[in-house]
């Protein structure tokens, strides 16, 4: 499973993410959602709304969707993981 990167560059779970579709949908390019996001803000995306369910986090790479071959911990919050190129250079 892979989708491709959207004219936006936004990760995986974002493009799956219901609020990021209506935040698009109104011209925007970030959902808005200011306590919400990823590892770069120190999060695992605590107010994601979509389809894909929480414990798919860890079994597709969070930025494309590939299957993952790793897991990266985000200090008290969750996992999330990362395919073999995403994960390149972080361990």
């Amino acid at each position: 499973m892979s989708l491709p990167i959207d004219e936006l560059g936004l990760c995986y779970i974002c493009r799956m993410c219901s609020q990021m579709e209506k935040a698009k949908r109104h011209g925007a390019d970030a959902c808005g959602v200011p306590a919400c996001g990823g590892p770069s803000k120190g999060l695992a995306f605590p107010w994601y709304a979509g389809p894909l369910p929480r414990a798919w986090f860890t079994k597709y790479c969070y930025k494309c969707g590939k299957n993952a071959t790793k897991k990266m911990v985000v200090k008290g919050k969750g996992e999330l993981g990362l395919c073999d190129v995403h994960a390149e250079g972080l361990t």
